[in-house]
């Protein structure tokens, strides 16, 4: 897979140099990597499109292990059978916030056992700035 290192855009990072910001924020955040859960919407898209990017760190460890790795469809899936899947933005940050929120949705079903309940329609929670803590976050 090729993968370009130029970026058209002012403000930002190459890519060699946004995942290393992004791994040091997973180490201050989780840093007991065996105990690390990483979730996307769709194991089998996001996670081999982020690999090649996390190499170009040189041969360090990765920062999880593949029986880390969390499908957020499935688990959505299962916490709502008659539900189709929610509607996905189509950019980096918008797709973050509906995963987390899908995820903690499908959790809250988990947690009181009602697994034909509707997803709620909230909105997810806004974004603190990148130059908070230097990580995108949900909003406290």
């Amino acid at each position: 897979m090729e993968h370009g290192n130029e970026v058209d855009h002012p403000d930002a990072l190459s890519p060699a140099t946004a995942i290393s910001v992004f791994i040091r924020w997973l180490d201050a955040v989780a840093p007991v990597r065996r105990d690390r859960v990483v979730w996307a919407w769709g194991a089998d898209y996001d996670f081999p499109i982020l690999t090649p990017y996390i190499d170009l760190r040189g041969p360090l460890d990765m920062p999880w292990h593949f029986h880390q790795q969390r499908c957020a469809r499935t688990i959505w899936k299962i916490a709502f059978p008659e539900h189709p899947s929610p509607v996905r933005p189509h950019n980096a940050i918008g797709d973050v916030r509906s995963t987390v929120l899908n995820v903690h949705e499908a959790y809250a079903v988990f947690s009181v056992g009602l697994k034909q309940q509707a997803p709620p329609a909230t909105s997810p929670p806004p974004l603190r700035s990148a130059t908070d803590s230097g990580a995108m976050l949900p909003g406290r």
